[in-house]
């Protein structure tokens, strides 16, 4: 579900062009896209053709950090554009410029940049040592510059400033153009909380799939936006993007001030949870990844990375965390299927401790099993009490439970209950309801109930 692009220059000839697509329902990759949803064929997502100058900007990351650690007054704003050149262009004389402006339309800064010193074709090694160094990680911020004071990104107060870039040549004419949301906030993982700009946050969050009861995996801007607006009301501050990649619903989410995490989509087949050791099926992990990070990196209302969903544990998911950790420190992994065995911690390739369909702490009915014997029924016994795992003393990370409070259709028992513990422990973050709407099709399945009745009844519930 991750975009993709291809170079398809060289197939092209002068007049008119025709482009075929092949569509595929099934393919080796289906071995990683089983999920718990109704599988439909075709295109879901959008494609473009775009013509590019000889000399553009291919792509740029966005990072907004603390100016001092522990202070969140005044943050650190890094641009780091890449270019891409052909027909012999060099960037000698171009300048990439990025002008920060807040809500009201007001310059905030201007940051400049040498496109020929960022492309160093040449490979100067002063350039080289400065920017890649042999020792450690490699330096942030061709364009950076200090932001007082900034107004901060969170949940309840989204607030975006605009960064306008331009590639200009060397006669300042501008070839190209960009516009980026940028919101200033930073999050961390400090004595078994997570943060927000220094804050302690909960997640009120919901699973949620892109589904729509009429044009089942195409969902227009408009549903996504309706979504995020009956989120809000029903005071939900956090999505996971239940096992798929969302399309850009950031742009509505980031706005509106609904956090949630990045998603690089393993599924929950058994030969999924045999791969996940199997070098042979390391590219294919990996792919997922970077592409997942790659597209949503510049996103603040991305809070955390998801390595993936209930594939077990082995070293290809270890390679995910260790790429993402290094690429981009600033967010957390999480992933649940990383779990400690007999009461030990969980991989250290998390940050977060996640489960699914925890119990609380109070004690579990069990029909025919007499009175005062030490057992539990199966159902109850699979699942871990989420409570307990925070008052451990061996582990010092945020616990979560990744799905809970099951929802679909006449569900959601225990949610006070639930919310008691929850606030009753600072390590506790939080949960996600499975799931926002059911994935009834009115076109297909006349009797399905409407997902509108599905997100009332949620709504409903939480008052």
């Amino acid at each position: 579900m991750e975009p993709s692009e291809f170079n398809v220059t060289k197939y092209l000839k002068s007049g008119e062009n025709q482009i075929s697509l092949e569509v595929y329902r099934y393919s080796d990759g289906s071995y990683l896209e089983d999920q718990d949803f109704w599988r439909f064929g075709g295109i879901h997502r959008s494609i473009h053709l775009i013509h590019t100058p000889d000399i553009h900007v291919r792509d740029y990351a966005i990072r907004t950090l603390p100016a001092s650690v522990g202070d969140y007054k005044d943050f650190i704003l890094q641009i780091d554009p890449q270019f891409s050149v052909y027909r012999g262009m060099t960037g000698k004389g171009y300048v990439l410029q990025g002008v920060l402006k807040d809500a009201s339309g007001k310059e905030v800064a201007t940051l400049k940049g040498d496109v020929e010193d960022i492309l160093d074709l040449e490979h100067k090694a002063s350039r080289m040592n400065e920017w890649y160094p042999q020792r450690g990680p490699r330096k942030m911020g061709r364009l950076s510059a200090i932001i007082k004071s900034p107004e901060r990104w969170t949940a309840e107060t989204p607030y975006l400033y605009k960064l306008h870039l331009t590639l200009q040549n060397e006669e300042r004419r501008v070839v190209e153009q960009i516009e980026q949301a940028v919101g200033f906030r930073s999050v961390e993982i400090k004595k078994g909380q997570l943060l927000v700009n220094g804050n302690p946050v909960r997640f009120r969050g919901v699973n949620r799939h892109e589904h729509d009861p009429r044009t089942a995996r195409v969902m227009s801007e408009e549903r996504m936006l309706q979504d995020i607006l009956l989120m809000k009301q029903a005071n939900i501050n956090a999505v996971r993007t239940s096992i798929t990649q969302c399309q850009p619903l950031v742009r509505a989410m980031r706005q509106l001030g609904i956090v949630r995490d990045g998603r690089s989509g393993y599924r929950r087949t058994r030969i999924a949870w045999n791969i996940r050791k199997y070098p042979d099926w390391h590219a294919a992990f990996m792919d997922r990844a970077v592409r997942m990070a790659e597209r949503d990196k510049n996103y603040p209302c991305i809070v955390m990375w998801s390595m993936g969903n209930e594939s077990g544990y082995g070293p290809n998911f270890a390679a995910i965390s260790a790429w993402l950790h290094d690429f981009d420190p600033t967010r957390p992994v999480h992933y649940e299927g990383a779990q400690g065995v007999d009461g030990n911690p969980d991989p250290k390739t998390v940050d977060v401790i996640s489960r699914f369909y925890t119990r609380v702490k109070q004690e579990y009915l069990n029909p025919g099993i007499a009175e005062g014997e030490d057992k539990e029924r199966a159902e109850n016994a699979r699942w871990e009490r989420l409570l307990e795992i925070a008052e451990r003393t061996n582990d010092d990370r945020p616990v979560m439970t990744s799905e809970y409070a099951h929802s679909m259709g006449n569900a959601l028992g225990n949610f006070k209950e639930y919310w008691d513990e929850i606030y009753s422990n600072p390590r506790m973050l939080g949960g996600f309801i499975w799931d926002w709407v059911d994935q009834g099709s009115t076109r297909h399945y006349p009797m399905a109930v409407p997902w509108w009745l599905t997100a009332v009844t949620l709504a409903i519930s939480r008052i």
